[in-house]
């Protein structure tokens, strides 16, 4: 019985990684995520009412960095039935968030922050800089040039 949700990160069409009901219990709710810079981070939280009465609450999902609120990225009300379930997807494009590579030894670091009522969450989310990075900046000077 219960309320149970995984989080899924897809990049490059593939899921990426998935963070398990059992993975938040055993952390307390937190977990930890990461994306390649120049890439597009797809998210679906999915939750399941293992109650016999409906789950109602508004859900918020927002960005944060260094204690600052980014950016909003959910706000809207879940209901699931009994025994049902519900999905909420966002992305998340790390070129918008960090124009700028990161350092190789210095990740770029956000929070992902979700409460759904009583269900709270927070993803440490790494954006590392991507391979080839030199190759990669002549590539954005070069399209940026055509464009």
């Amino acid at each position: 019985m219960g309320l149970y949700d995984t989080l899924s990160i897809t990049i490059d069409g593939k899921t990426d990684q998935i963070i398990e009901p059992f993975q938040w219990f055993r952390s307390g709710g937190s977990s930890v995520g990461q994306a390649r810079w120049g890439k597009t981070a797809y998210f679906s939280w999915e939750m399941g009412n293992h109650e016999f009465t409906p789950f109602r609450a508004n859900t918020e999902v927002s960005l944060w960095q260094d204690g600052k609120e980014v950016s909003s990225l959910v706000s809207q009300p879940t209901r699931i039935s009994p025994f049902g379930a519900g999905r909420i997807e966002w992305a998340i494009d790390t070129l918008e968030l960090t124009p700028e590579a990161p350092q190789p030894t210095h990740p770029s670091v956000y929070y992902i922050q979700i409460q759904s009522g009583e269900i709270k969450r927070e993803l440490k989310f790494y954006i590392f800089e991507p391979p080839h990075h030199e190759e990669w900046k002549l590539f954005k000077k070069l399209f940026s040039e055509q464009t």
